[in-house]
């Protein structure tokens, strides 16, 4: 995450900020359906309610008409009085029908339907015979009071499915209206949540956006301060030499000039050294650019060993071991062989030894190598000014170093480069140290260089 770039980082924050209301919208579609859904049902059986109530006052209205037509023809004897009941006779049985079929899904309501049209079909039956009867048996069989009777009894049957029905419309309309008013505060309440969290989201990812803005800000001014110090050290350790060998040259100039017999070894010394050390300065920083840049690093693979290679390490730096007074005692195995790139091993090699001469307080510097099983193993000890816990993965990277630039010099990248050419051949460098105690640096490789991502193997 550290090393996203910031405008990888707005697009995330971009997605996100769609993404999250595109969810939140889905969750409230995805509630209001259900409630709309309910609101319909709860709709529907109102309506279905209202259909029974209407079909129960239909029927009702019929036998009430019936009634009315066989009593006026009872006392009148007119034929017209039976218009009403002949036209509710044969209308009756299909709206039965259909109000039992309307009340089907309540078994309560529809045994009452059946119930109640037994009663119509008791009344039929009184009335078939009350117009089957002469006037004054016609007469008789009314004042009994038997068909008054099984009317008041069916009517009030009736009267009583209505009100069970007028309850269940007035309960599921209050239903309704409560779902209704559930819906408009679940719609109120989610709209005011996804208001909230879109607000605590785009806050969190404004500073989410500000945090990696400012670390990228700040990564680039420490980019800027280690490219300042780094020009500032490369300045100084390249003078160095560079000075040396101009005076060297300007006293050749001048002895040659007075004509002075010269020593052509002594001579050819001094500048040859000072060339020698800025070619080594040069090729770090090269070595450096292309493994810090991610570029190949191309190896050379050859058979040697390790004896052969610290041996040619130990000459490489013997101009600094020299001015350091420093002594190295070696303790190598034979036979610790294989297929590396024999500089670039001499070069880690040869950065360690001159790392614990420098650091190493003019004590001896020990080397050594051995077999561990398929891994080779060299070591390079000082009994110098050691390294704190803290520094000693921070000396690997760039410019890092665990003493000051001023007192010891150098670029800060030999243990950067190092390590990276060690992990090239698939192996590992690393240091075990304790402050005022000195330093064991160990190099791990593979008897055959593993290749790995970014790396060119070449047969030597």
């Amino acid at each position: 995450m550290g090393s996203e770039r910031p405008d990888d980082t707005v697009s995330k924050v971009l997605v996100q900020a769609a993404l999250v209301p595109a969810v939140l919208a889905v969750i409230v579609a995805g509630v209001l359906a259900i409630e709309v859904k309910s609101l319909v049902t709860h709709s529907r059986w109102v309506q279905h309610t209202d259909e029974v109530i209407a079909a129960a006052r239909e029927i009702q209205g019929m036998v009430i008409d019936r009634e009315s037509g066989l009593r006026g023809y009872v006392i009148a004897r007119s034929p017209e009085f039976l218009a009403p009941y002949h036209a509710a006779e044969s209308a009756l049985p299909a709206r039965w029908e259909a109000l039992q079929r309307l009340v089907s899904d309540d078994a309560a309501q529809t045994k009452r339907v059946v119930e109640t049209r037994e009663l119509s079909n008791q009344w039929e039956a009184y009335a078939r015979s009350a117009l089957a009867a002469n006037a004054q048996d016609s007469a008789a069989l009314v004042s009994t009071g038997q068909g008054r009777r099984v009317m008041q009894q069916l009517r009030n049957e009736l009267e009583a499915f209505v009100r069970v029905e007028e309850g269940f419309r007035d309960e599921r309309a209050r239903r309704e209206q409560r779902g209704a008013l559930r819906a408009v505060s679940m719609c109120v309440a989610l709209l005011v949540a996804v208001a909230v969290l879109m607000a605590f989201s785009a806050r969190r990812q404004i500073r989410e956006v500000a945090r990696r803005f400012g670390a990228a800000l700040h990564s680039a001014q420490e980019a800027e301060k280690l490219r300042d110090e780094f020009i500032t050290i490369a300045a100084h350790e390249l003078r160095t030499p560079l000075t040396a060998l101009l005076l060297q040259l300007q006293r050749l100039r001048r002895d040659l000039d007075r004509g002075t017999t010269l020593d052509s070894s002594a001579v050819i010394d001094t500048p040859l050294r000072q060339a020698r050390r800025l070619s080594s300065l040069i090729e770090s920083l090269l070595d450096a650019q292309a493994v810090a840049s991610g570029g190949q690093v191309e190896l050379r693979l050859s058979r040697t060993d390790l004896a052969t290679i610290a041996q040619a390490s130990v000459a490489r730096v013997r101009d600094g071991l020299v001015r350091l007074e420093c002594q190295i005692e070696m303790r190598l195995e034979a036979g610790v062989e294989g297929d590396w790139d024999a500089e670039r091993i001499q070069h880690i090699v040869a950065t360690l030894i001159a790392n614990a001469c420098k650091y190493g307080e003019g004590k001896p510097v020990h080397v050594a190598a051995r077999r561990e099983g398929e891994m080779r193993v060299l070591t390079v000890s000082d009994e110098g000014i050691g390294i704190p816990d803290d520094l000693q993965e921070r000396i690997f990277g760039r410019f890092g170093r665990a003493a000051p630039a001023r007192s010891y010099g150098g670029f800060g990248l030999s243990l950067f480069v190092a390590r990276r050419l060690a992990e090239a051949h698939g192996g590992t460098l690393t240091v075990v140290s304790e402050h005022g105690k000195g330093a064991t640096f160990t190099l791990r490789i593979p008897r055959v260089a593993a290749p790995i991502e970014h790396v060119t193997l070449r047969a030597g």
